[in-house]
């Protein structure tokens, strides 16, 4: 992690396996809170609009015999995201609703920040799916591969949606049956799919989506980059996979008006150091751009 930052919270005093329930005791003060543009805002007749693009947290390798979708945290992808959740809450950052990716590191990733949103729970949306080519999204353990894979995930999707979505996913903003095969990964062309998908969720969000509150969007690195190009362009754009939001990193971005342009408010971010410890860095007016691509 680089130390161009304006804000850092540091855990000095965590075990690395700290108990549950002790993690409050386990984190240092916030540094300039009062100069963190990431705490909230006046609204005023629903203005400004905050979206908050997150990628999930460090997730198990993505290799050849091992299911995308079930790919779970890792231990450490689960502290760095308490000690971000931590962070936070100290910066009273609040979510009205948080929309998720059904994949399962997005499903534990949008848990573990669930206790920030006004509802308590997470709504899955199929909209924030991880890019779906042979490589990232669509691998599966049956060794389907284009749109036989697409087909295999399909009713997995809907029924994770079903048995864990409960209520509140019963209306997405894009459906299952829009999910597209994104046949080529390189050159002008690539990931053709997850970029359109990306303006699509952005255009499709309504006022709704924004009455309690901010709005969190859980997602994967290659989605997340199609939907912050999309909110800052709104247009489709090339796809450029380099570079990526870093996993379990939030980019805030802001409309202050109706008629105004969405901006970059900056991004946040967990970096462990080198003694077990974590900082959780603020960096304004950029978009997080550290994550590898390799590592999808």
């Amino acid at each position: 992690c680089e130390a161009d930052c304006d804000t850092v919270r540091r855990d000095r005093s965590r075990s690395r396996s700290p108990s549950r329930g002790d993690a409050s005791q386990q984190h240092d003060r916030v540094i300039g809170v009062g100069a963190c543009p990431l705490a909230p805002v006046p609204v005023v007749a629903g203005w400004p609009r905050r979206i908050f693009v997150a990628r999930h947290g460090l997730k198990e390798d993505n290799v050849p015999g091992k299911d995308n979708l079930a790919l779970s945290l890792t231990p450490a992808g689960r502290e760095a995201l308490a000690e971000l959740a931590c962070f936070c809450k100290e910066l009273n950052v609040r979510f009205g609703r948080i929309l998720c990716s059904p994949f399962r590191r997005c499903r534990e990733t949008g848990a573990a920040l669930a206790h920030l949103c006004a509802s308590g729970k997470i709504e899955l949306e199929p909209g924030l799916c991880e890019v779906l080519t042979n490589r990232t999204g669509l691998r599966n353990i049956r060794g389907f591969l284009g749109p036989d894979a697409l087909d295999y995930l399909r009713p997995r999707l809907e029924e994770i949606i079903r048995d864990e979505g409960g209520q509140q996913s019963s209306n997405p903003v894009f459906g299952l049956g829009e999910l597209e095969f994104d046949m080529v990964e390189q050159g002008p062309d690539a990931c053709r799919q997850v970029v359109q998908r990306g303006l699509d969720v952005v255009q499709r969000l309504r006022a709704e989506h924004f009455e309690l509150g901010p709005l969190l969007l859980v997602t994967h690195g290659g989605t997340a980059k199609a939907l912050i190009s999309a909110l800052l362009d709104g247009e489709v754009q090339p796809y450029n996979k380099y570079p990526l939001p870093e996993m379990g990193s939030i980019t805030l971005l802001q409309q202050t008006r109706p008629d105004d342009p969405w901006r970059i408010v900056g991004n946040v971010s967990p970096c462990a150091l080198a003694d077990g410890s974590w900082e959780v860095r603020w960096r304004r007016g950029r978009a997080n751009d550290g994550g590898d691509a390799a590592k999808l």
